[in-house]
């Protein structure tokens, strides 16, 4: 286990830490857990070994303690399921960042990747082999069962992907910003950071989460935020890779957007 300094360091764009190696197959990894404090800097990091029993659990353990003392905490199934599905990525470069008081906790990845984030999360798909499942059930039922138990107590799970290749999964228990379309005429109010992400998209066409901090020089972890409020007012769409583009109703609204 390792203890930073709260004043050594914070989360900057396309910097969020990451174990340093990637392992073969059939070899586990060390996770890194990262916790943040206010304005996402970092006050603590723990490296947890593999181990042969036991390893996924332990993870699990010191994650969901580190976010129920910030007076936050994910239910415990949909931790442990995505953290479980880390073995897709043979754990490599894994880190687990805690965010916002224990209440959204990103978990990432520099394995080969989700191809298709949308069948991911419904079951019966799966990519598991026979290694996998020394690991896991392997039945294609952990991220949808994940999304089912955040959902049940108002929560929601996204997946991206990482910079050139692996995922990030985010589950998020934050306040999901009210819908106050009918009292400005039916145009969402935007803050000036969810306006910039509108006009970024609106240039480059598609854009995913690190193209996005990269350009407005914000943490990713706001990237995913900000993307996250503008699908939830339907103005951005997803597609399967995890990068995001205008919707129709983006595209329509907006001028009037801008002219708030």
């Amino acid at each position: 286990m390792t203890l930073l300094s709260p004043e050594a360091t914070s989360i900057q764009p396309g910097h969020e830490p990451i174990a340093p190696a990637v392992t073969p197959v059939g070899v586990l990894a060390p996770v890194r857990i990262v916790l943040c404090g206010e304005d996402q800097q970092i006050v603590r990091i723990e490296d947890i070994a593999p181990a042969s029993d036991g390893f996924i659990e332990e993870v699990v353990r010191v994650t969901d303690a580190l976010a129920r003392e910030q007076g936050g905490g994910m239910p415990l199934p949909a931790l442990r399921e995505v953290i479980t599905n880390l073995v897709h990525a043979h754990f490599a470069a894994a880190s687990i960042i805690i965010m916002d008081a224990g209440r959204r906790i990103v978990v990432a990845d520099r394995g080969p990747g989700i191809a298709d984030a949308h069948r991911a999360l419904l079951p019966g798909y799966s990519t598991a082999t026979a290694v996998h499942r020394r690991y896991m059930r392997g039945t294609g039922m952990g991220l949808p069962l994940a999304k089912a138990a955040l959902a049940a107590v108002g929560g929601r799970m996204s997946i991206d992907a990482n910079l050139s290749h692996g995922s990030i999964v985010s589950l998020d228990l934050t306040p999901a910003p009210p819908s106050d379309a009918a009292a400005s005429g039916g145009r969402p109010r935007l803050s000036d950071r969810e306006k910039r992400v509108l006009s970024l998209l609106g240039d480059l066409g598609t854009a995913g989460p690190s193209i996005i901090a990269n350009d407005l020089r914000i943490p990713l972890s706001t990237a995913h935020r900000l993307l996250t409020r503008l699908e939830q007012a339907a103005l951005v769409l997803r597609d399967a890779k995890g990068k995001r583009r205008l919707s129709e109703k983006g595209i329509q609204q907006i001028g009037l957007i801008f002219s708030q």
